[in-house]
């Protein structure tokens, strides 16, 4: 199919991408390799074994800290709260067997009847759990963990001793068990601040992505914490491409030396109206941190992510432009149970009633005010130049790129759009609008061959079921549909990089 791309693809091929590592941050100099090399065999292993030696007295720590516990407060006082002094310093030892010697500490932690909740933007990295612990100074902080994590070995009794607070990502009763105990915690002078990563996954620190509300929930005050980086050689950050966290870890044994900085931020109280609105108090405390650290704030999510991942599967990695994408879905709203009634709209527009729109009726169409970026997508159906796009090959584009789980449910929708009769023949000229809303860079030779092997009846005419049965044959084609993406593996929410 030469160089057509599904438009879900095409629509991420240009902008910030905050999930992707660069390798320009990993140059194998000499030097570099002649010092992994070395600290393969000198510096590695003693680190290991301190690491090991740190993260088993931490363990044990925890086995006397959780005898008879009923309540979290017990933890928080008398012996028990020594043996968590001494968790935090096995942390502390964690992070010196990683290389980070000396940890620059800017500005200064709130006391907690301040500001009871900290939340650390720009989260990149496995190791920002470990530092979390040396944030506190004399405990260490309250977090949020996914529920699978206390099963595990060491780490989970660990959390639990910690007070972690366990929740899943799917079940909307843990979410709510969690957000009591958030509240619990928050309103509890004696047990530990809470600490939230507000983004709930991993960036290459280019962008901040939406803030999750959790912590913006309790209507509290909360301290921004960043934590920055500062290796030549980025051995750290850890994404949904790039190092692999085995790679990560054991490159940064082999450093000579790590740099880190913690710095606090002043804290930020909310107003009546930002407490009553989470969302909004969670878009402002982001836009105040994009702006302090000169960076743009995207709108993007966990789900995003896991959408874009299961849509550019097939083109080997994850496109650069996954905001634009996400502007698109979240602006223009396409799904397919409105994708029918936006149709018969559709049909009613234009100078002859059949469904050409130019850009003005385009822009009222989408009650959306003109900007460059509607300009751009414009552009992208104007097939003919002649400053006319057809608007339901628009819409039908857009709610295969916004609601891929309905693929099928769609394109035969487009069959009876264009097509006639009750099995939704079409003829070649309008098989090329649904092509077209399908794929970019599709040209009439592309068309051409579609149809004439579609056709195999030769009435000159093709359903949606000869096209979808064409379609199985095909893997450049078959890639719209949902149940190929199911049987390659690629389907939504597989992915799961996350904290």
């Amino acid at each position: 199919m030469g160089g057509a791309v599904t438009r879900a693809i095409s629509f991420a091929r240009a902008g910030v991408n905050p999930f992707t590592y660069d390798h320009n941050r990993l140059k194998f100099t000499s030097y570099q390799i002649g010092k992994i090399a070395l600290n393969t065999v000198i510096l590695a292993p003693f680190r290991l074994i301190v690491l090991l030696s740190c993260v088993l007295f931490a363990w044990l720590l925890s086995l006397l800290i959780l005898v008879g516990v009923k309540s979290s407060v017990q933890i928080s006082s008398g012996w028990r709260r020594v043996l968590v002094r001494l968790v935090v310093l096995c942390g502390r030892g964690a992070l010196l067997s990683l290389g980070f010697w000396w940890i620059k500490v800017t500005g200064r932690r709130a006391p907690r009847e301040t500001a009871p909740v900290l939340i650390v933007p720009r989260h990149s990295s496995y190791i920002d759990f470990l530092v979390s612990t040396n944030v506190v100074g004399d405990g260490i902080p309250i977090g949020l963990n996914r529920d699978e994590n206390a099963h595990v070995p060491l780490f989970g009794t660990m959390m639990k001793a910690t007070q972690q607070i366990f929740v899943s990502r799917t079940d909307p009763d843990s979410k709510r068990t969690a957000i009591k105990q958030m509240r619990e915690c928050v309103a509890d002078n004696r047990l530990s601040p809470l600490i939230v990563f507000p983004e709930g996954l991993c960036t290459n620190r280019k962008a901040l992505i939406t803030f999750k509300q959790g912590a913006f929930v309790l209507g509290c005050p909360v301290q921004p914490v960043v934590y920055h980086y500062y290796n030549q050689m980025d051995t750290t950050t850890w994404t949904w491409t790039g190092l692999s966290g085995g790679l990560s870890f054991y490159l940064t044994l082999c450093q000579f030396a790590n740099y880190l900085e913690i710095e606090y931020y002043p804290v930020y109280k909310p107003s009546a109206v930002e407490i009553a609105d989470p969302i909004l108090y969670a878009n402002n405390v982001r836009s105040m941190m994009a702006k302090a650290l000169s960076l743009p704030a995207l709108d993007l999510s966990y789900k995003d992510i896991s959408l874009m991942m299961a849509i550019t599967e097939d083109s080997g990695s994850l496109q650069p432009g996954i905001a634009e994408f996400v502007k698109l879905k979240d602006s223009l709203k396409v799904r397919f149970d409105l994708l029918e009634r936006l149709l018969g709209r559709a049909s009613d527009l234009g100078e002859n009633r059949d469904g050409y729109v130019n850009i003005e009726e385009f822009l009222a169409f989408v009650n959306l005010p003109v900007s460059s970026q509607l300009r751009d997508i414009f552009n992208l159906y104007c097939r003919n130049h002649n400053g006319q796009i057809s608007l339901k090959e628009y819409l039908i584009s857009v709610a295969l790129i916004c609601d891929p789980t309905h693929t099928e449910d769609i394109l035969f929708l487009a069959f009876q759009t264009f097509g006639v009769g009750d099995k939704a023949f079409v003829t070649r000229h309008e098989l090329t609008h649904i092509l077209f809303a399908a794929f970019d860079g599709i040209e009439d030779e592309h068309v051409d061959e579609v149809f004439s092997e579609a056709d195999v009846d030769h009435q000159g005419t093709v359903s949606y079921d000869q096209f979808a049965q064409f379609c199985s044959k095909r893997s450049e084609y078959a890639v719209l549909f949902h149940w190929y993406r199911k049987q390659k593996g690629t389907d939504i929410f597989r992915h799961s990089k996350t904290d």
